[in-house]
């Protein structure tokens, strides 16, 4: 004679299963955020390489616009919009290496200055409790996980919510070291002697920027400099000249005086 089960075995195997299949939901959602977090945090670097790569041809930071359209992904493994935290008068053509601080720093439990950007992504529960702050410089708060804190001036829906914001920040130097930065300055150490007769012609060359302009605040008549910072003097006269070239690359600029002999 078979021998079924009890009542109080059935209940205990449906306890049981009841319990695993608990664990096994907890284990799953533990791993959906581990993975969400993780694939968050990749998102941001590539957003940061795409910056650095952004400067390397430029010379400046991306401006939001140019930021929202840097990968064609701007947003976090919870499908938010990822907040660019920049100082925007680094978005000038050569401005990067020719700035040496910016108007942007980090406070909270990190401490930097002179930071030129900021990636974060609001986290799982989709509360930016990261803010700027307006001052001089402008601040951004950011805090390790799980500290109970709301950086928003109004506090959102859940201003108890841990701190679960993810960022990756860059400070000007590193930007600098990566893109190789030169001092600025021309290259050019004289002009050399030319003759009558023959039209004279010679290329200016900086380094250390990018985005120049060029002018000559001294010269003799008849002298320009184009677009490339070539000089050009169609009919020479015999003399001696001093030429003072100006470069400008984003908001710095140079000068350099040459003495230009026509025979």
């Amino acid at each position: 004679m078979k021998k079924g089960f009890t009542l109080v075995e059935l209940s205990i195997v449906l306890v049981i299963i009841g319990l695993l299949i608990g664990g096994s939901m907890q284990m799953m959602s533990m791993l959906s955020k581990r993975a969400k977090i993780t694939e968050t945090k990749q998102q941001l670097s590539a957003l940061q390489e795409a910056i650095k790569g952004f400067v390397q041809v430029n010379g400046a930071l991306p401006t939001q616009a140019e930021f929202d359209t840097l990968t064609g992904n701007t947003r976090d493994s919870w499908n938010a919009t990822i907040n660019y935290f920049h100082d925007a008068a680094l978005e000038t053509s050569g401005s990067i290496c020719t700035t040496n601080t910016t108007d942007l720093s980090i406070n909270g439990d990190f401490i930097a200055s002179d930071t030129a950007f900021i990636l974060v992504s609001a986290g799982e529960n989709y509360n930016l409790q990261t803010r700027q702050i307006a001052g001089t410089p402008d601040t951004v708060a950011l805090y390790n996980p799980s500290r109970q804190i709301d950086g928003q001036i109004v506090p959102t829906n859940r201003p108890t919510d841990s701190f679960d914001d993810l960022s990756v920040q860059m400070s000007l130097v590193e930007l600098k070291t990566q893109i190789n930065c030169q001092p600025f300055s021309i290259i050019n150490p004289s002009l050399h002697d030319w003759n009558v007769g023959t039209a004279y012609s010679v290329q200016i060359i900086p380094q250390g920027g990018t985005g120049y302009t060029y002018s000559l605040t001294v010269k003799p008549a008849g002298m320009t400099i184009n677009t490339v910072g070539v000089i050009s003097w169609p009919t020479p006269i015999a003399g001696s000249y001093n030429v003072t070239v100006r470069v400008t690359s984003g908001t710095a600029s140079i000068t350099r005086t040459y003495v230009l002999v026509i025979n």
